[in-house]
C-alpha cells in the first residue's frame, strides 16, 4: 500500500520556471538600471555601476529560493528544477548576508 504523500497529485504549474528565470530577469534588470544610472567623475571605484547589479542578483537569488519552495509545496512535476536553480542562490544570499554581517 502506497503512502498518501506518494499518491498526492502533482499540479503542472510554472513556479519552477520562475525559479530558474528570477535571477536572469533581476540581473537584468540590476544592469539596465546600472547603464541608465550613469557614472560620475568622482565615482573611481565604480559602485554605482555595481551596486545595482549585486542588488539585483541578490533579490533575483532570494526570489529564486522563495519560488523553489512554492514549487516544492504546490508538488510539480519539475520541482527538482527548481532546486537545481535554488541552492546556488541560496548559497549566494547566505554568503551575501554573512558578508553584510562582516562574519
Amino acid at each position: 500500500m502506497k503512502s498518501p504523500e506518494a499518491t498526492a497529485p502533482q499540479t503542472k504549474t510554472r513556479w519552477w520556471l520562475w525559479a530558474i528565470l528570477a535571477p536572469v530577469i533581476a540581473l537584468g534588470v540590476g544592469i539596465l538600471v546600472a547603464i541608465f544610472l550613469g557614472q560620475h567623475q568622482d565615482d573611481w571605484l565604480g559602485l554605482r555601476a555595481v551596486a545595482p547589479i549585486m542588488l539585483g542578483l541578490l533579490a533575483g537569488c532570494a526570489l529564486s529560493c522563495a519560488f523553489a519552495i512554492v514549487s516544492l509545496q504546490k508538488k510539480e512535476v519539475r520541482s527538482t528544477y527548481a532546486f537545481i536553480a535554488a541552492i546556488p542562490s541560496g548559497l549566494f544570499v547566505a554568503f551575501a548576508i554573512l558578508g553584510m554581517l562582516g562574519i
